[in-house]
């Protein structure tokens, strides 16, 4: 498809939605606000990533491309069927997770693009088990800053001579056994009684070990 139609396709979406928009103010035809702006989105990704077609290296275009489609559908899905808040929630996080991730794997040396995907991915993690009561809400505190630490985790695991990502270890580790401490003090068992110190055992031993090594 060439530029030529590309640009025909674009404009009648455009009057469309701006048609369906008269017909409703007109009160001539009845639509759902969710599902005008769903459109009017899904319209601007399609746009966004034709931008990024024509611009490959700005790859923000394509993140916009992606944020806004992605959005645009699930307010359309919102206005044509019934789904649960939570659930719909989770899926918008779960999403824009994946769009961060997506920009890293485009691209690896943009690693500071997973942090915010990790989180998104964790917080639609936590809102579908707080929908399907999956555990007591006391232990959410800890599933945040577990699943944040394993991001970091991540970032570590991936480290090269391009991306110096060392110092992610140290910090996933720390926010790791912060996670452990929490749990500690929600969770009254034996067993998160231990996990918390045994962490910090854990990890003041791998200092010491490479603190050897290095010498």
């Amino acid at each position: 498809m060439d530029a030529k139609h590309q640009r025909l396709i674009f404009g009648i979406l455009i009057i469309v939605a701006g048609l369906l928009l008269v017909l409703n103010n007109l009160k001539l035809f009845a639509i759902s606000p969710s599902f005008y702006w769903g459109i009017m989105l899904v319209i601007f990704g399609l746009i966004f990533f034709r931008i990024h077609q024509q611009l490959p290296r700005r790859k923000t275009t394509l993140i916009f491309a992606i944020a806004f489609f992605i959005i645009g559908v699930w307010m359309i899905l919102d206005s044509l069927f019934y789904l649960p808040d939570d659930i719909l929630g989770a899926l918008l996080l779960w999403s824009l997770g994946a769009v961060f991730i997506s920009a890293f794997i485009r691209d690896n040396t943009r690693w500071g693009w997973v942090i915010p995907g990790g989180i998104c991915l964790t917080l639609g993690t936590m809102v579908v088990i707080d929908a399907f009561g999956l555990l007591e809400n006391r232990f959410l505190g800890f599933i945040f800053l577990m699943g944040v630490g394993l991001t970091f985790w991540f970032l570590y695991l991936i480290r090269d001579e391009q991306n110096k990502l060392s110092w992610a270890g140290i910090v996933g580790a720390i926010i790791v056994i912060l996670s452990f401490y929490v749990l500690s003090t929600e969770w009254n068992s034996p067993i998160s009684d231990v996990m918390f110190p045994l962490s910090l055992i854990f990890f003041g031993a791998i200092l010491v070990i490479r603190g050897v090594q290095k010498k």
